[in-house]
């Protein structure tokens, strides 16, 4: 038996944004790299045109819209991992430990500009706590990344079928 493995086209940006969206709440099954990375950059850029419209002033305005984004970016990250084979508990650890990190900054007073003399941020990002967030955040997200940049399976797994490849079985023929 031959196998034939044809490779759909990647996906546009425009795709990919409308794909997630329609997706958004869907965490099982696959999804390519174009979708999240397409998704990733329609982040980037709403978040940095928000810091910009909003400013200094709104840090916790543009933090909870921040946070907003970043959990449509869940599932296509979730999804994005099973078509690796991997589980999408690593992008639940990461959520968990930025939620984390997040609430123990706010705690400390980091996200309310002027709130505290540079000793006293020094102090804050000193702690162990801060520090072994931080380590086990940048641990998780560095494997996401590595998980994320890597080609999918090819064929199916036990999250579906590959959303990038066609694989087919062929016949021999016959002499």
């Amino acid at each position: 038996m031959e196998t034939k493995i044809t490779t759909l086209p990647q996906l546009s940006f425009a795709e990919a944004v409308k794909l997630n969206f329609a997706r958004i709440t869907d965490f099982r099954g696959r999804s390519r790299r174009s979708e999240l990375w397409w998704n990733y950059l329609m982040y980037v850029i709403l978040t940095f045109c928000l810091s910009l419209l909003l400013g200094n002033g709104n840090l916790i305005l543009l933090a909870i819209i921040s946070l907003i984004l970043q959990l449509a970016i869940v599932p296509v990250t979730i999804r994005r991992m099973h078509d690796r084979g991997h589980s999408g508990i690593w992008v639940v650890a990461a959520v968990l430990l930025g939620v984390a990190s997040n609430a123990y900054g706010f705690m400390s007073g980091l996200t309310t500009p002027g709130a505290l003399t540079p000793e006293e941020i020094m102090e804050v990002v000193s702690t162990p706590t801060f520090i072994g967030l931080t380590i086990a955040s940048g641990i998780v997200q560095l494997i996401i990344f590595i998980f994320a940049v890597m080609d999918g399976t090819k064929g199916e797994n036990k999250y579906g079928a590959s959303t990038k490849y066609i694989v087919e079985t062929l016949a021999e023929a016959a002499e």
